[in-house]
């Protein structure tokens, strides 16, 4: 079975230096119109910076993904190994 795999942007630059985790709507937007199309046991990858925890606007992200049996999201910038399990109104399970 093929993965699906996208990376996103979780970085939203504020100010002079700084930054938020944030997904722009653009990105929302784009995830949500690729996955209209595809099947809800079709495996995803999600690749981006700052993990799910820090996002401001995390739930929407979720809500789309919230169909999908097979969902790994990648994400770094904090330096530490971690692991995360998020618990959707489906009943799956978006590992991180």
């Amino acid at each position: 079975m093929c993965w699906l795999i996208v990376s996103l942007n979780s970085i939203t630059p504020e100010g002079k230096y700084g930054y938020k985790g944030f997904y722009q709507e653009n990105q929302i937007k784009f995830l949500s119109e690729l996955l209209a199309s595809v099947k809800p046991e079709q495996p995803i990858v999600i690749s981006q910076h700052i993990p799910l925890v820090g996002m401001k606007n995390k739930q929407e992200l979720l809500n789309i993904l919230n169909p999908f049996k097979k969902v790994l999201v990648l994400s770094g910038h904090t330096h530490t190994v971690f692991q995360n399990e998020i618990k959707m109104s489906s009943g799956n399970i978006i590992h991180e």
